[in-house]
């Protein structure tokens, strides 16, 4: 066999033209090395080992192209509202498989995971005629058997594979480590330094924590506003689900309360946001419900994350 990750794919595919493969994880990198694989080669034979299976959120839903713009398609911010209203600090199950009912690209599917990872419906298609097999459990081994190589199944099935077979480990390198990063305070003692990380984070996307944390505290605005800080590390590392409805309450909240504290025009100029791919017009539609609302939201998303502070027992608390 041929153990090799990502970056060596195409090498590996060229060497062996006629070689099966084995796609291990089901997340957005596994998805990516199917279509690249394919598109390689239409007819290699290609089987993926999914784990509890991965939802993406629908890219051609929420990122239409051309006019489509200006008639279909959802603001990614409501979204992000429909998610932390559906998260209740307790019910992460229930909240992924809304997600997969409502917002992914196989909402008849039963995934079990959501990582915030984006997918066309041209590809979901794509990967589901391509494949071979897809085996909903995870890979320990691969050994030598009498006649041949074998695979070693968490669930303890062996399952033969051809010799020669290329298996790519495309498997989650989120927090995998065996200590978690040193926790970095989110505010330095002294009020002088800002901390960008994931044990103290404002935001899951550190790029989006950096653009509003720096101008919130060079405005003097990040403190007793009632923004959220979160140890998304050790959430992640207790409960994947229960991570992304936290994740999600705690972006939307902060979204809502820079909006009502940053000047329109700086906010215009956030080019991480998501909304900004729709045309002006919808995203000032869009703005107004999220003023609208935000005092009921805005008490949803706390008590959520309260309660998630409470179960976890983690860093989950307003900025003060």
């Amino acid at each position: 066999m041929v153990s090799i990750i990502p970056q060596n794919l195409r090498q590996a595919l060229g060497a062996h033209p006629s070689a099966p493969l084995v796609v291990v994880g089901g997340g957005k990198t596994g998805m990516d090395t199917i279509l690249a694989a394919l598109d390689q080669d239409p007819n290699r034979k290609i089987s993926l080992i999914n784990g509890r299976g991965t939802n993406f959120l629908n890219r051609t839903k929420y990122i239409p192209t051309g006019l489509n713009r200006w008639t279909k398609g959802e603001l990614v911010s409501r979204l992000f509202r429909d998610l932390a209203l559906n998260f209740d600090g307790d019910n992460e199950n229930h909240t992924i498989s809304h997600f997969r009912k409502v917002h992914s690209t196989d909402p008849a599917g039963q995934n079990g995971v959501f990582l915030y990872g984006l997918q066309s419906e041209k590809e979901h298609a794509e990967i589901n005629a391509g494949l071979s097999a897809t085996l909903d459990d995870y890979l320990e081994d691969v050994t030598d058997g009498p006649n041949g190589p074998v695979m070693l199944l968490r669930s303890g099935t062996k399952t033969p594979v051809e010799a020669g077979t290329i298996f790519v480990n495309c498997t989650g390198s989120f927090f995998r480590g065996a200590q978690m990063a040193e926790a970095v305070p989110l505010l330095s003692p002294h009020r002088t330094l800002i901390g960008i990380n994931a044990r103290d984070g404002f935001h899951f996307l550190t790029s989006v924590a950096a653009f509003f944390m720096t101008h919130l505290f060079y405005r003097g605005e990040l403190l007793s506003k009632g923004f959220y800080r979160l140890d998304h590390e050790a959430l992640f590392r207790q409960n994947r689900n229960a991570w992304v409805g936290a994740s999600a309450a705690q972006a939307y909240l902060n979204q809502v309360i820079a909006v009502q504290t940053l000047p329109l025009a700086l906010l215009d100029r956030c080019g991480l946001d998501l909304d900004r791919w729709y045309p002006f017009p919808r995203r000032m539609a869009g703005l107004l419900k999220m003023k609208a609302s935000a005092t009921q939201d805005k008490a949803h998303c706390c008590a959520a994350l309260d309660r998630v502070a409470d179960r976890f027992g983690i860093r989950c608390e307003p900025v003060e």
